[in-house]
């Protein structure tokens, strides 16, 4: 098997045009296009310290989408290729503390359904992925805080996770070969998340009222503030049952990071 890896920065277009022709240069055609981009933020809006962290999370988020797009439909359109999006749940589920995230997951989904529509036949079509939680290093606690750094926090992880169910990666990404071999639209996983749909579209203030009670109040008798979900990740055997092994704790490596 032939595998190239390219280093290269989604948040900038002509790093993107280079490892689309760079592909093509070596393998002389492209068949399918996956647009899997994001960093995540652990902050609510009116914490950010300056308009450039918010940029920046744009920039990957949602242009990290559409920047390879720009340049391999042309390679598509001649080989019917897919293009396969990875969207996020978020982009109907307002998770506290993620509002741009959710605002760039959310756009890419609106973009990407215009696009077909405008391709109509001329590529192979668009699959868009909503995946819920799944094991990868932001769910390990790579997120973005509120001055635009980068750190490991597995505390704020914790916090923004909750007792949630975090899928095994290796299992969505057999979900989402799956839906792009049968030409699916959408592909949910998993696919409980279709039931907070439901709650979103028909009782959204119910939603509303749970995930400000789950994810922002803080407990009383805390003193440090935590809300619901971070308080029920400290009771044991939690995080095993509904995390993954990989992500349970932040590797030694990233450890020494953070202490430095």
């Amino acid at each position: 098997m032939d595998v190239r890896a390219i280093r290269a920065d989604v948040s900038k277009e002509e790093d993107c045009r280079r490892f689309v022709e760079d592909t093509v240069d070596h393998y002389g055609r492209l068949d399918h296009l996956v647009n899997n981009a994001g960093v995540l933020q652990g902050f609510k809006f009116e914490e950010a310290e300056d308009s450039h962290v918010l940029t920046t999370i744009w920039a990957i988020t949602f242009w990290g989408l559409i920047y390879p797009t720009l340049y391999a439909l042309e390679h598509l359109k001649r080989s019917k290729g897919r293009i396969v999006v990875v969207s996020s749940v978020t982009s109907w589920f307002p998770q506290p503390r993620m509002s741009i995230y959710n605002a760039a997951k959310a756009a890419a989904f609106n973009f990407f359904e215009t696009v077909r529509i405008e391709l109509g036949g001329s590529i192979g079509g668009i699959t868009i992925v909503t995946p819920a939680f799944v094991e990868s290093e932001m769910l390990m606690g790579k997120i973005v805080n509120k001055r635009g750094a980068v750190e490991w926090q597995e505390d704020l992880r914790d916090t923004q996770l909750g007792p949630a169910p975090v899928a095994y990666a290796e299992e969505c990404a057999k979900a989402i070969v799956r839906g792009a071999v049968r030409r699916h639209r959408y592909v949910r996983y998993p696919y409980w998340t279709t039931v907070m749909l439901l709650y979103r579209i028909f009782t959204p203030e119910v939603l509303d009222f749970l995930l400000w009670l789950l994810f922002l109040r803080p407990m009383p008798g805390r003193k440090d503030g935590a809300p619901l979900s971070k308080v029920l990740t400290e009771i044991p055997g939690v995080k095993t049952i509904f995390y993954p092994p990989s992500i349970r704790n932040i590797p030694p490596k990233q450890q020494q990071s953070k202490a430095a």
